[in-house]
């Protein structure tokens, strides 16, 4: 199952790894990439050079977390995440950050391949 084109899901932290916030799945195919959690959805494009990956997004928050509406993101919904990561098997540890943002506003991924896309007949 090894290789990145596939069904994966994802854990995301902050920046220091400490504090989880949010799960979901991501598929890469044919260097695009999409996916969702219960409150964001991101879609884009990606190139794996070696076992290095990166991926340009845009993320769209789909769903208000809890109490906070929907506009957590320093005032919006919507923003482009540029994310850089290193494929080690079925895992990818990846970093991101929203374009023009602050090195504090970083996140931390793990990512796991679930399963490899079907085959076309």
């Amino acid at each position: 199952m090894e290789g990145l084109e596939g069904s994966w899901t994802v854990n995301v932290t902050d920046n220091a790894g400490r504090q989880t916030l949010g799960r979901g799945v991501v598929t890469f195919t044919n260097g695009k990439v999409s996916g969702r959690d219960d409150h964001f959805m991101c879609d884009g494009t990606y190139h794996l050079n070696g076992t290095t990956l990166e991926a340009d997004l845009h993320v769209k928050q789909i769903a208000a977390v809890g109490h906070v509406p929907l506009r957590i993101v320093k005032g919006r919904n919507e923003y482009d995440a540029k994310v850089r990561g290193t494929l080690e098997g079925n895992t990818i540890r990846a970093e991101g950050f929203k374009k023009g943002g602050l090195r504090n506003e970083r996140l931390r991924a793990t990512l796991t391949k679930q399963q490899d896309l079907p085959t076309r007949a």
